[in-house]
């Protein structure tokens, strides 16, 4: 869920915030390009907001994953080019083993 902000901005502060919002001007300039109508890309939102409600619902059936630190920087880097380290809170928590160091001079 997006950031409601209403408890602590101004209303005008909220409106000019949505007025610069990317998408929603990607959105509007699509529109008068002409590459669809305005009932088509309310189509396209709908479209959507089924397929990100599906998908939320079948996120929160799902277990929880064990947490790991070995899992924290799953799938987010591009194979191979993950981080050789742990980095902690303090020196003392970082694990460097499997740290090479590669210095080019």
């Amino acid at each position: 869920m997006s950031d409601p902000g209403t408890a602590y901005r101004l209303r005008d502060e909220l409106k000019t915030e949505r007025a610069n919002d990317p998408m929603s001007s990607f959105r509007d300039k699509l529109i008068d390009w002409g590459v669809f109508t305005e009932d088509q890309a309310k189509s396209v939102d709908r479209s959507v907001r089924g397929m990100t409600s599906k998908e939320v619902a079948e996120a929160e059936k799902s277990p929880e994953s064990e947490l790991k630190a070995e899992v924290l920087f799953q799938d987010i880097y591009v194979r191979g080019s993950e981080l050789n380290q742990w980095r902690g809170r303090t020196i003392d928590e970082t694990d460097y083993s499997g740290y090479s160091m590669n210095i080019l001079v």
